[in-house]
């Protein structure tokens, strides 16, 4: 376990206001049990607005996920999804290192409230309203490392600023509305400390791969359920010999999302 751990008092707290509470290993991926460099992790299924003000700030570094309300809770006043609102709240708790975030009410003004958590090196982003303007906005906290966008219209211009995350080491797009261009490509390959890559549910193609070429540092490139071949993973292999291609298509069937109670 790491030297410096939210204190139990703490954990007890943010469990008694509805918090499940995980370990979270180096890798990201929650635990029941604490690991060798884990973090205390803590999921809130939807939020409650003024909910932070009963939430003592963590006394070490921690994630927070908040995903969205299980089903009957918005009609019950149970919780809500998180709004820009929502983030501006999470402002207080400063050792905030990874933030995972449902919320398809999350605009460009929630992505500027995300740029006051000084010490956040994670963010994952999924189903937000979120525009270049945002990502613009969010590209000025280069304490992020590790960057996932999930189920949103990343379009090139996004794709543009995305590129200005100098520090980023991982970066992900799943289940994108829109095709990543060869341009989109090329501002992608601009991220130069990459290791990682992702593209799940993506539409992108061999010419786009391509373009990846100049991502030397890159290990680990992963296309899933993309339009890449395996012969384009053999010739991106070529200009990166060094990186671990990896093709592969599986079916998905998943539930729909949650239909939001007013309409929206």
């Amino acid at each position: 376990m790491p030297e410096t751990q939210v204190s139990e008092k703490v954990i007890r707290a943010w469990n008694d206001a509805g918090a499940e509470v995980r370990w979270v290993a180096i890798s990201g991926l929650w635990d029941d049990k604490p690991t060798p460099g884990c973090r205390v992790g803590f999921r809130f299924h939807g939020w409650v607005e003024g909910r932070s003000d009963d939430l003592p700030a963590p006394d070490a570094p921690f994630y927070l996920d908040v995903s969205f309300p299980w089903p009957g809770d918005e009609s019950k006043g149970i919780a809500k999804e998180i709004t820009d609102g929502g983030l501006k709240e999470l402002v207080k708790f400063q050792n905030l290192q990874s933030l995972d975030v449902f919320g398809r009410n999350i605009t460009d003004v929630g992505a500027k409230e995300i740029t006051r958590l000084k010490n956040l090196e994670r963010l994952d982003l999924s189903c937000a309203k979120v525009t270049a303007v945002g990502l613009k906005e969010l590209a000025k906290l280069q304490s992020i490392t590790r960057l996932s966008l999930s189920q949103m219209d990343v379009t090139e211009e996004m794709l543009k600023e995305v590129a200005e995350f100098k520090n980023l080491t991982r970066f992900g797009l799943s289940f994108n509305e829109s095709e990543v261009t060869i341009a989109g490509m090329k501002h992608i390959a601009k991220l130069e400390k990459l290791e990682k890559l992702d593209f799940f549910n993506v539409n992108v193609s061999d010419a786009g791969a391509r373009k990846l070429g100049p991502l030397k540092n890159l290990k680990d490139l992963d296309f899933l359920n993309t339009k890449v071949t395996k012969a384009g993973a053999e010739e991106l292999h070529k200009l990166l010999p060094k990186c671990d291609v990896s093709v592969r298509t599986v079916s998905l069937e998943f539930p729909p999302l949650p239909i939001l109670e007013n309409g929206r």
